[in-house]
C-alpha cells in the first residue's frame, strides 16, 4: 500500500494546473494542467514528452479544430510542428464543437532533441475552419 500512494505522489507531483494569459477572448478557458511539470515555467525535457490538458467553454459551434503551437525566440514566433495537428483526432475531445459545452483538449508532444536549451514562451491555439481562434493561450516554458 506505501509502494502505491508513493507512485500516486510522484504522479500527482508530475502534473500542476499551471498559470497561463489568454491571446484573445474567444472561449473561456478553464484549468491547464502540463506534465510534466512541477513548477512554472514548466522544464520539458529535450529528446522526451510533455502532455497538455486545456478544459475549456466553447464560445460559438465549430465543425473542425486544428492545433497551432509556437514559441516565441526574441520577437519572432516560430511555429512548432506536430505529428497530429487535427485537434478533432486527439484523445477526449470530438468534432463538432458546440457552443456554450464544455470540452476537454489533449495533446501529447514530443520535444525533440534539436531544439536548444531556451526558456521561452508558448502560444497554444485551436483554430475553427475559417483559421479564427476558438482558444489561445500563452504560457512560459523551459527547454531543458
Amino acid at each position: 500500500m506505501k509502494i502505491l500512494v508513493g507512485f500516486m505522489l510522484i504522479a500527482v507531483s508530475q502534473c500542476m494546473i499551471i498559470k497561463y494569459k489568454p491571446c484573445d477572448m474567444s472561449s473561456t478557458v478553464g484549468d491547464v494542467a502540463i506534465t510534466p511539470c512541477d513548477k512554472q515555467p514548466c522544464a520539458f525535457q529535450r529528446g522526451g514528452s510533455a502532455n497538455i490538458e486545456i478544459n475549456f467553454t466553447a464560445a460559438k459551434d465549430t465543425d473542425k479544430l486544428t492545433t497551432v503551437v509556437k514559441g516565441k525566440i526574441g520577437p519572432i514566433w516560430v511555429p512548432f510542428p506536430l505529428s497530429q495537428p487535427d485537434a478533432c483526432n486527439n484523445e477526449g475531445l470530438t468534432c463538432p464543437i458546440k457552443s456554450s459545452q464544455k470540452y476537454t483538449y489533449q495533446y501529447s508532444l514530443p520535444i525533440s532533441e534539436s531544439y536548444p536549451k531556451i526558456n521561452l514562451p508558448v502560444s497554444w491555439e485551436l483554430k475553427d475552419e475559417k483559421g479564427e481562434s476558438l482558444v489561445c493561450i500563452i504560457f512560459p516554458i523551459s527547454l531543458v
